[in-house]
């Protein structure tokens, strides 16, 4: 597929890398769901050019013991003793580097959350997650689309956003 081969990320090679080889697999085996937003008037001519994407996913989150009581029942709903909970995941989220004005991360935020509320009222879910490199800029963006940093996880920050 030429539209998935033309997509550049440089900022971060694994969004490109999942993209191209990791999303059909986890698509097939329903791992995970990616999204991909592409040019509509393109679109319309029969061409696909991919803007940006996300991939959505389920994930079993392991709670540190250091985060508190509190936080741990509200991420639960009912005990404070949990050490795991189910999440929904915002996986991968790029632009691609040759239409990287063409849409905003804060949009790309905004249809992920939609399509997660839609699966919320459904079948219920507390609140979603994602993980970033610890890079005060990314966490800045995410804290500025309501998402609030809960515990590091390796090199990753992990941060949540109540349904």
């Amino acid at each position: 597929m030429d539209s998935v081969s033309n997509f550049i990320c440089s900022k971060d090679p694994d969004v490109e890398f999942f993209l191209k080889n990791k999303s059909l697999p986890y698509e097939k085996t329903s791992k995970s769901r990616t999204y991909l937003i592409v040019d509509e008037e393109l679109l319309s001519n029969r061409e696909v050019c991919i803007l940006a994407y996300f991939t959505l996913a389920l994930k079993t989150l392991f709670i540190s013991p250091k985060v508190s009581k509190s936080k741990i029942k509200r991420l639960d709903g009912l005990f404070n003793k949990a050490s795991n909970v189910t999440a929904y995941l915002i996986g991968q989220i790029g632009k691609n580097d040759l239409y990287k004005y063409a849409i905003k991360g804060d949009e790309l935020i905004k249809y992920a959350v939609e399509i997660i509320e839609q699966v919320h009222g459904y079948i219920g879910g507390r609140f979603i997650l994602v993980e970033c490199l610890d890079h005060p800029k990314l966490i800045q963006f995410y804290n500025n689309n309501g998402f609030a940093p809960l515990q590091k996880e390796d090199k990753y920050i992990q941060l949540v956003k109540f349904l």
